[in-house]
C-alpha cells in the first residue's frame, strides 16, 4: 500500500501529509548533508587587518582555494572521501567584497588542525602630498 492511498482513504487531509511525503517518503537527498556541510566562517577585525575563519576538519589545505579578482576574494573547497561503495563529495564557496586596490601581497592564508584562517590587511588610506611652495 502507497502512501498516497492512506492518504485518499482519510476524511480529512492532515497538514503533515505533504511533509511526510516530501521527506519521509521521498528517495534520500543530499539536502541534509549541504545543510551539515556549510560551515559558519568568523569574520574578525583589529587596527590593521581582517581576519576570516572558518573550522575545516577532515579538508587538507591543499583542498582549500583562495582567490582575489575584482576586488573579490574567494574561499572555496572540495572534498572527495570514498567508502565501501560510495563517493561522497562536499564543496563550499564564499565570496566577499574588498576594496579593489587589495592585491594579493595583502592576503595571507593558513590551515592548521583544522581551523583555516585568511588575513586581509587593511590598506591605509593614501594622503595627498603636501608640496610647499617657496615665497618669493
Amino acid at each position: 500500500m502507497s502512501f498516497s492511498m492512506i492518504t485518499a482513504n482519510r476524511k480529512f487531509p492532515s497538514v503533515f501529509d505533504s511533509f511526510l511525503e516530501d521527506v519521509w517518503l521521498s528517495p534520500p537527498t543530499n539536502y541534509a548533508k549541504t545543510l551539515v556541510s556549510r560551515p559558519k566562517v568568523h569574520i574578525n577585525e583589529d587596527e590593521e587587518r581582517y581576519v576570516l575563519t572558518l573550522s575545516a576538519p577532515g579538508v587538507d589545505k591543499d583542498d582549500f582555494n583562495v582567490t582575489l579578482s575584482d576586488g573579490k576574494l574567494t574561499l572555496e573547497y572540495t572534498k572527495g572521501e570514498k567508502d565501501n561503495r560510495h563517493f561522497n563529495y562536499t564543496s563550499f564557496k564564499r565570496s566577499w567584497s574588498v576594496p579593489k586596490e587589495t592585491k594579493a601581497k595583502d592576503i595571507n592564508a593558513s590551515c592548521e588542525k583544522g581551523v583555516f584562517a585568511v588575513e586581509v590587511k587593511k590598506l591605509q588610506p593614501e594622503l595627498p602630498e603636501v608640496e610647499v611652495i617657496e615665497v618669493k
